[in-house]
């Protein structure tokens, strides 16, 4: 409830979801998927990240995919030169401290929307799948694209594709944070 409340002081808010994120029960992922809604970044993108977490600790946790569909589609519809001024004052838990980089920063938003995919799909496939979009080698860009035809609805995956294009090459995908993503098989939906 703290967490959601906008009376709350946003340096609460924006740390909660790193909370929430250390249990790993249906209570604190639906209040984790509530937050998902604000009006904040920072706060949405540690929500999508403890998410993560607690789905990598118990796998068997149901997802509604059409909620979370429906938060990427309102992430993807974000502006770039609205998306390119996200910045985050508490950086993840994995990174170092002295990390600042202006290219990382506007990449937080396609990794928040990775984060999001990835809980109705698996993360590595999804991961090759985006460094595949990007290859220079046609054949390897084609298999890429049939994957993500396959796994995600196609206004999602027009949109990310011009997200991609738009996010700096620095940051090709999320999986180049400090941490390497968790594994998680992905059993269709969740």
């Amino acid at each position: 409830d703290a967490m959601l409340d906008a009376e709350t002081d946003f340096i609460l808010r924006r740390r909660l979801p790193r909370i929430l994120g250390t249990v790993a029960t249906e209570r604190s992922v639906s209040g984790l998927i509530d937050g998902l809604g604000g009006s904040r970044f920072e706060v949405r993108y540690h929500c999508s990240r403890a998410i993560e977490r607690i789905l990598t600790k118990n796998p068997g946790l149901m997802i509604d995919r059409a909620r979370i569909i429906a938060v990427i589609e309102r992430e993807l519809a974000v502006p770039p030169q609205r998306w390119r001024g996200y910045r985050l004052l508490d950086r993840p838990e994995a990174e170092p401290s002295g990390v600042q980089e202006s290219s990382e920063d506007q990449s937080r938003h396609l990794e928040h929307i990775f984060q999001l995919l990835s809980t109705i799909v698996g993360r590595e496939p999804l991961d090759a799948a985006v460094h595949g979009v990007r290859s220079t080698h046609a054949g390897v860009r084609g298999l890429a694209m049939e994957y993500l035809d396959q796994v995600l609805p196609p206004a999602i995956l027009e949109r990310l594709r011009e997200l991609i294009a738009a996010t700096p090459s620095g940051a090709d995908a999320p999986s180049q944070s400090a941490e390497p993503p968790r594994t998680r098989q992905s059993s269709g939906e969740r």
